[in-house]
């Protein structure tokens, strides 16, 4: 009898270590993203735990949003949290989770920052619309800080001042997310831009579903664009600071952050435009 897949449908079967971190090259592989991941950049000895990071994240994002789990989004949820919470007790058969394990082991990487993410997914489940910057806020502190805290685990890098710059690059990252999938979002019902936001320019969430482009709206995305740049300042002193194995991708991350900004707001990229939020 066939044993019943993973909850992301990955086949239930014994994976060697280096098959595990196969597995997680692919996910990275076949999710494009603005900003690279685990790129040649870091080097092959931090890309494949890069690799493991990114896999877990991902497939935990999928499974908050992606259509092919809507009628399942919690239930996974938790199976990932329990397979999370069995890896760190040296219980691991997913390949994505033997991977981490082993990366966890040899980074001494906690496990509060894989909780945070699973908790900032989870908002997206329950939570479609905020009505503040300090909501949206929190939202960006559990869904996207976590990961830059992560990298800089992998990059051996523990000095404070470093995740305090590293916060706000994760933060602008998820901003440039957010814009770029304004209308994606829309379309199922979420609006991340504030309530405060777009009452202060007079937009309605019709108008993002609608796609009604007037000044209104193009003054409204010049301002969101305008705070996410102004995260990526805040972070800018980072590249300088961070350590070698890291420099060259935190610098690629941070260089096409700003360029998918400067799309934006020059028109190339259409923010309303339809496509698979990520």
């Amino acid at each position: 009898m066939t044993s019943t897949p993973w909850p992301d449908g990955t086949e239930r079967r014994r994976y060697e270590i280096d098959e595990a971190y196969a597995w997680c090259e692919a996910v990275v592989a076949s999710h494009q993203e603005h900003y690279p991941v685990a790129s040649a950049r870091l080097g092959e000895a931090l890309r494949r735990h890069a690799a493991a990071v990114y896999a877990f994240s991902r497939v935990a994002n999928d499974f908050a949003d992606h259509p092919e789990f809507s009628d399942r989004r919690g239930p996974s949820l938790d199976a990932w949290q329990e397979l999370l919470e069995r890896a760190y007790h040296g219980e691991c058969e997913h390949p994505a989770f033997i991977a981490l394990s082993d990366s966890v082991r040899r980074f001494n990487i906690p496990i509060t920052p894989f909780q945070d993410l699973l908790t900032g997914f989870r908002m997206d489940l329950s939570k479609h619309q905020y009505s503040t910057w300090g909501e949206l806020l929190n939202y960006c502190t559990l869904s996207a800080v976590p990961v830059g805290r992560l990298m800089l685990h992998l990059g051996g890098e523990q000095r404070p001042e470093l995740h305090a710059l590293a916060d706000p690059l994760s933060i602008a990252m998820r901003l440039t997310d957010i814009l770029l999938d304004m209308g994606a979002d829309a379309k199922q019902g979420r609006f991340y831009v504030p309530d405060e936001d777009l009452f202060l320019f007079g937009i309605e969430t019709t108008q993002l579903i609608d796609k009604t482009r007037n000044e209104s709206l193009d003054e409204l995305i010049a301002f969101e664009t305008a705070r996410a740049r102004m995260w990526f300042r805040r972070a800018r002193p980072l590249l300088r600071k961070v350590g070698s194995g890291l420099e060259g991708e935190v610098r690629q991350i941070w260089l096409s952050g700003m360029q998918t900004l400067d799309a934006i707001e020059s028109g190339e990229v259409d923010v309303l435009a339809d496509h698979d939020p990520d």
